[in-house]
């Protein structure tokens, strides 16, 4: 009777094991997902040539960090955007609208027509900025020009398209099912509990446990709540490490640093990948100068990956679409540092690594 209360118990202990080990593997999957979410309009009938298209863009952030300078261009076709004001920030949580003006040339080809945008936005955890650029598809029909008199005022007013509802719109109405299944999680919780407890039946108990969590997990996926909870984590954990999204102080080197850079003995090139918008760049650039200051064997070249994405791309400073600043590449070995969080202790061991 022991033996099988130690069997089920361990059973149970590993289910628990389980399940924090997938949360645990989960959680940096997600960790830097994008964190704006689009959604824009599109015409449902067809689009004159020379017509002016008026469509809403939607950008909905899902998390917890602040979306800064977002900004829209035209990737691809053959309408022209007008230029676009960029949103400069959207607060966690919040959605922001963009007005978007495309104009129809008058020769454009009839029929089926698409148009590529790019959105771009920055956002920053600790000491690391990201900036993610995307892409959305805006798919019309064009239509003959209606041929009005020259004596019409109105052929002088090319026609105006509104478009204004979002495709995807975030409906925040949750669905009856969704609403009263927590209740039905909780009954099935104290359930298992007086089940287990009356027919002394523990495994059946844990089984039932167990399908509540999933459930609450299934729930908490739909409500967007893991991406929520796993951003506030990572606040939470910034803050406790002591990390600055932007560092108030003048960076030094200690006496033993200092040394140890004066007696590399080779020549080392590295390249500083910076952006307008990274808020730690500064610091980590003034602590490579005041390493190259001290060894004139060290040189390092300043790269704006906004300038210069291919070499960007190149160092692995950008992938996917996702940029991550600072980063210092060193060129022989191709080794890249990332942040300023330890930068002294990193950046001396990257300098004495061997090539």
């Amino acid at each position: 009777m022991r033996h099988r209360q130690r069997r089920r118990s361990s059973t149970a202990r590993s289910i628990w094991l389980l399940l924090l080990g997938v949360i645990a593997l989960a959680i940096p999957a997600v960790a830097q997902a994008p964190i704006l979410e689009f959604s824009i309009s599109e015409p449902a009938d067809a689009v004159p040539q020379g017509a002016r298209l008026l469509l809403t863009l939607q950008a909905e952030n899902v998390s917890v960090y602040e979306a800064d300078d977002l900004e829209v261009l035209l990737l691809e076709g053959n309408l022209v955007l007008s230029p676009v004001e960029p949103v400069a920030l959207i607060e966690p949580f919040e959605i922001a609208k963009l007005a978007l003006e495309l104009e129809v040339p008058s020769d454009a080809q009839l029929g089926a027509s698409s148009v590529v945008l790019e959105v771009a936005y920055t956002y920053c955890i600790g000491e690391l900025c990201y900036q993610v650029v995307e892409t959305l598809d805006v798919s019309l029909i064009v239509a003959s020009a209606v041929v009005i008199g020259p004596d019409d005022p109105a052929v002088q007013t090319p026609a105006v398209v509104h478009v204004d509802a979002p495709i995807a719109s975030f409906d925040s109405g949750v669905p009856l099912w969704q609403r009263i299944a927590p209740v039905f999680i909780a009954i099935a919780v104290v359930g298992a509990l007086i089940l287990g407890w009356l027919r002394k039946a523990r495994w059946g108990a844990t089984a039932l446990l167990g399908l509540a969590l999933i459930l609450s997990f299934v729930l908490g996926f739909q409500y967007r709540q893991d991406q929520q909870a796993q951003s506030i984590g990572a606040v939470l954990c910034t803050s406790c490490v002591g990390i600055e999204e932007e560092p108030n102080h003048e960076p030094r080197l200690s006496t033993a640093t200092e040394e140890s850079i004066v007696a590399i003995d080779r020549e080392i090139d590295l390249v500083f990948f910076t952006a307008t918008w990274c808020q730690a760049c500064p610091f980590a650039k003034a602590t490579v100068d005041l390493v190259v200051a001290l060894n004139p064997l060290i040189r390092y070249e300043v790269v704006d990956v906004e300038h210069a994405r291919e070499a960007a791309e190149a160092a692995g400073v950008i992938r996917s679409g996702r940029t991550v600043v600072p980063a210092i590449l060193r060129a022989d070995t191709g080794e890249v540092l990332f942040g300023i969080e330890d930068l002294e202790t990193r950046l001396l061991q990257l300098l004495e690594d061997d090539a």
